[in-house]
């Protein structure tokens, strides 16, 4: 079966070995899947699928065609059926199981944290559907048929913007996405999946359970004794359903809270001790293990990001690049901007690790600059060949 990969890039802590689509991350030592684009869209196909509990640096919206596919997400798990959408927000651990060798088909849509807030209002708020969830329910919805294709359709769109350069591709890209995120979020509640959770008892107790007493320091005698099970039994249980040992699941989300801290302002030692350490030394050397730097390190980028992006706002609304500037007959609308975000509280990403340059301001600004187009800055980009966008879905 085709494979299609809309441009951009994708780049993981861990190393993906492809197979026609098969990502065997199992004997790798973490599963954090970054993605470096603001947008990316793939259409997957393949037999003999594995993967192992992981996740991204943004949004995924997952859409299910065809396969005989449970699909684990933290403490849930459904079986799904074609039609099934899943929202998994950044902090939310995943994993598609392939129970056969049945052809897998669907669609993966990420958006960074960033994208997805540009494109929410104080009206319409998309993080909502999201991030207010408890972590690992009501992930999963399921659309009627026809609604089905016309989210295909809208993803069909939104790949041929991707691959343009056209005049006005930017824009309907971003009018696509908008429609996109509307039709899945407004059917949300109406469609929403009540499958039975199949995820089996223990493993689903045992994620719970760390979920719950994240900020201590948790053994795997005490997750035995809380769930009056062997603590090697669980252990065996747990990594036969996700793929990474149960100790090494701790230690991820461990890492993820104090990230979490960390990005909120809190200092390294803090971070450290409320995110369930014992040992500051302990500490550093498994934050820089799953991540690649320091704790300190982090702190200092997430603070260098803010200001830049800042910086570079700022910037953006003093050049000539919006509408109307340099011309003699049009009121410049540079001043005003300028004087109403420098009275605004200023807003940056707090979730992701990649440098957010895309800016937006809060909802206490004045509700005619909220009703503006949203100004943002993307930086350069490189040429794209003027070739036609290959097709999303492949041909019946």
């Amino acid at each position: 079966a085709p494979y299609h990969q809309s441009q951009g890039t994708r780049h993981s802590g861990v190393p993906f070995r492809h197979q026609g689509d098969i990502m065997d991350t199992f004997n790798q030592p973490h599963y954090y899947d970054e993605i470096q684009d603001d947008i990316l869209l793939a259409f997957r196909s393949g037999t003999h699928y594995h993967n192992t509990y992981h996740k991204h640096n943004g949004y995924e919206i997952y859409v299910f065609l065809c396969g005989n596919v449970n699909l684990h997400i933290e403490h849930s798990s459904v079986h799904l059926k074609r039609g099934n959408i899943a929202i998994i927000n950044p902090t939310e651990y995943h994993l598609a199981v392939s129970l056969d060798d049945s052809l897998y088909e669907r669609i993966t849509l990420n958006i960074s944290p960033a994208i997805l807030r540009s494109l929410s209002t104080h009206v319409t708020n998309f993080n909502h559907f999201f991030d207010t969830r408890q972590c690992g329910v009501n992930n999963v919805i399921l659309l009627p048929e026809d609604t089905l294709n016309e989210l295909l359709s809208l993803l069909e769109n939104l790949n041929g913007t991707i691959h343009s350069d056209k005049f006005g591709s930017d824009v309907l890209q971003r009018a696509y996405l908008a429609q996109i995120l509307y039709t899945i979020c407004n059917n949300y509640i109406v469609y929403k999946d009540i499958s039975v959770n199949i995820m089996p008892p223990l493993v689903s107790n045992t994620i719970q359970y760390v979920e719950q007493h994240i900020t201590e320091n948790i053994s795997l005698s005490d997750i035995g004794k809380a769930l009056n099970f062997n603590q090697n039994y669980i252990s065996r249980i747990f990594k036969q359903n996700t793929g990474i040992s149960l100790k090494q699941y701790i230690l991820e989300k461990k890492t993820t809270f104090a990230q979490s801290l960390l990005s909120q302002g809190y200092s390294v030692t803090d971070a450290c001790y409320k995110s369930g350490f014992a040992d500051y030394s302990n500490f550093i050397r498994t934050f820089k293990q799953y991540t690649g730097e320091t704790p300190g390190s982090f702190k200092k980028q997430k603070k260098c990001y803010s200001q830049s992006s800042e910086q570079h706002f700022f910037q953006f609304l003093s050049t000539p690049r919006l509408a109307g500037a340099g011309t003699s007959n049009t009121p410049s609308v540079n001043t005003l901007l300028l004087s109403v975000v420098r009275h605004s509280r200023f807003m940056t990403s707090p979730s992701s690790r990649a440098p957010d340059y895309n800016c937006r301001v809060q909802t206490e600004a004045p509700r005619f600059l909220l009703r503006m187009p949203l100004l943002y800055y993307s930086g350069s980009r490189p040429a794209r060949a003027q070739t036609a966008p290959p097709p999303l879905l492949p041909s019946q």
